[in-house]
């Protein structure tokens, strides 16, 4: 059975409740360039909404592709080699041709 924060967790710019100036400046900046080949620095109390805003961008700039979702607080260097690898891409920072097939957001927990 599907937990019920996945089951009414909000699944469009509309249903999203308590951000409404930042689901505005992503609908004007998804109106005006996309929200791809963008870096997204997500950051707010527990039960803000911060885990479905990034969700509802995964989905703008990528629907048809699977997303990892990583915490921040688990994150080191060995896992981030690892999820290079699985996208196939050059290091970050490298000048390969190589176009990605995945982005990696993170959360940081203090």
């Amino acid at each position: 059975m599907q937990p019920l924060y996945e089951k009414y967790r909000p699944r469009d710019w509309g249903d999203v409740v308590g951000q409404d100036k930042t689901v505005k400046r992503l609908q004007r900046m998804e109106k005006a360039r996309g929200l791809g080949s963008a870096v997204y620095w997500i950051t707010g109390e527990s039960g803000t909404g911060k885990t479905t805003i990034a969700r509802i961008v995964a989905e703008k700039v990528s629907p048809s592709l699977d997303a990892i979702e990583i915490d921040g607080a688990d994150l080191t260097m060995d896992r981030v080699r690892e999820y290079e690898r699985m996208c196939r891409t050059p290091p970050w920072g490298s000048t390969g041709s190589a176009r990605s097939t995945c982005s990696l957001s993170t959360r940081r927990t203090r």
